[in-house]
């Protein structure tokens, strides 16, 4: 329960003490001293009787407003429950990570990274509109489809909801950079593939 809500309730509480508590000795108590002779300046009964219906009214929009702040407070999503759906929805939708062995490992060509990357973009734009964890998942993509012959560096940017990973071969040569943009609350909007590192900044070259 949050204390905006305690404040509504602790208020209402007073309104309804207010309103059980007599009438005559409330109006003496509050407006009987502005009066030479109080008794002769008394409300009728009928003005007694709608103060009291009053007081009883504004305890209950009161009250009200405290329960729908609970409510309020109550339908927020616990950070911890959120990451955790997170984590599961990034294992669902990511490729196993298979590591090779000896025997299987490649050095993959320019095209082949990028053929890769291209993989991985088309599963991206396939997943527009799902929340995601950006960067584990575009790694586990990464991994699955080149069977772990393709390294990847996740790098800082300056634009926001942009992330960018430099695809090379295992000896670190023939880059390819995937761009991958988020919209608002981690979801999926666009990936985008081109030659070469990939910048810092937001001056990179033209891609598919």
């Amino acid at each position: 329960m949050n204390g905006l809500a305690l404040t509504f309730f602790a208020f209402a509480g007073l309104l309804l003490v207010l309103a059980l508590a007599s009438r005559r000795s409330v109006w003496h108590g509050t407006h009987g001293w502005m009066y030479r002779n109080p008794e002769a300046n008394e409300p009728s009964d009928a003005a007694f009787g709608f103060m009291r219906g009053l007081y009883l009214l504004l305890a209950f929009l009161v009250a009200m407003a405290g329960v729908w702040m609970m409510s309020i407070d109550d339908d927020k999503p616990d950070p911890v429950d959120r990451e955790r759906e997170l984590s599961q929805l990034s294992t669902r939708f990511a490729p196993p990570t298979p590591s090779p062995g000896p025997d299987k490992a490649r050095t993959y060509s320019r095209s082949e990274i990028r053929a890769v990357a291209m993989q991985v973009k088309t599963t991206i734009e396939q997943q527009r509109g799902s929340p995601f964890v950006i960067g584990p998942d575009v790694i586990r993509m990464v991994h699955g489809a080149s069977q772990g012959n393709v390294r990847i560096n996740r790098l800082r940017t300056k634009e926001p909801g942009t992330d960018k990973f430099e695809l090379t071969n295992i000896k670190k040569k023939n880059p390819v950079c995937l761009i991958a943009k988020s919209g608002a609350s981690w979801y999926f909007e666009e990936a985008s593939v081109r030659n070469g590192r990939c910048s810092t900044g937001s001056g990179d070259a033209k891609s598919d």
